[in-house]
């Protein structure tokens, strides 16, 4: 579906608490903190296929 504004609004929620939950496990555990690097990489290409998909930018 096209334009599925509600649907990409409910997935980025999504991951955002994902995000949080897996930064506070690692902060229990003591992970080491380039994993923030690899989430925001995989954030920026989730979002570059998000906005493609909803609105054929690229």
């Amino acid at each position: 579906m096209n334009n599925d504004l509600t649907g990409n609004i409910m997935t980025w929620i999504g991951l955002i608490l994902l995000i949080i939950y897996v930064e506070f496990m690692e902060k229990k555990s003591g992970k080491p903190k380039h994993s923030r690097l690899i989430k925001f990489v995989l954030s920026v290409v989730f979002l570059l296929v998000s906005l493609d998909y909803a609105y054929g930018l690229f």
